[in-house]
């Protein structure tokens, strides 16, 4: 129970489950209904840490196709529902991922996710991946009035957890990740198997890691 007092703040998408999948297949539909062509995956896997509405302008553009605000509400719109009937077909874990949860949960680490994806999103996807018991909070782009890069965000999920941010560690894939701990003013591990837009390896942070296996040992020697 070494951890007892420490907080593990997961980024979700690329960091703990490759939702890319299923994102890709909510894309197609929205391409279909709206006449556009289809973001090959790897255009895609450098968007996806964007958030939506990103992911959508960008298959406008790269369809060069103009759009007005009313055309991207109402792609944004069947791609949120499409992609909510088909959140979980497609994605799984990361390799490595739940024996880390599992050293956490057994340490007693306050466990949690902050992800720029909707609140009811994330808790849909880890509810269906059976991995929800392992996280006492999750917060989403929408469950405050702020969302990463913004350290707020970060640090309400922290506070909701009621840990402290001397205690904290963040793990993310992406420069959106490493600014919002870095803002916050806590240590961050970059993971190399996600859906950043520049080589992971580039972002900083203060540590990176190119397996799963290497999570736990990571996160212990910067906590403990």
């Amino acid at each position: 129970m070494k951890l007892i007092n420490k907080t593990v703040v997961f980024d979700l998408d690329g960091t703990l489950i490759d939702t890319l999948p299923d994102i890709h297949e909510a894309l197609k539909s929205t391409a279909q209904k709206f006449g556009l062509k289809n973001l090959p995956t790897e255009h895609l896997r450098k968007l996806l840490s964007h958030g939506s509405r990103k992911l959508i302008e960008s298959q406008f553009d790269f369809s060069e196709k103009k759009f007005s605000e009313k055309e991207i509400k109402s792609a944004s719109k069947h791609f949120i529902n499409y992609y909510k009937k088909n959140i979980s077909t497609y994605s799984k874990l990361f390799p490595g991922i739940i024996d880390c949860l599992d050293w956490l949960k057994n340490e007693s680490a306050k466990i949690t996710i902050c992800t720029n994806k909707y609140e009811k999103l994330a808790k849909q996807l880890t509810r269906d991946l059976e991995i929800d018991s392992y996280f006492s909070v999750i917060t989403g782009s929408d469950t405050f009035k702020y969302r990463k890069p913004d350290p707020l965000h970060l640090k309400k999920t922290i506070k909701l957890a009621k840990g402290k941010l001397n205690n904290s560690i963040m793990v993310g894939d992406s420069i959106t990740d490493f600014q919002t701990a870095k803002n916050a003013g806590i240590p961050i591990i970059i993971v190399g198997w996600g859906y950043s837009d520049i080589p992971a390896k580039t972002i900083g942070g203060d540590s990176f890691i190119e397996e799963g296996k290497e999570l736990a040992k990571t996160i212990k020697s910067i906590l403990i």
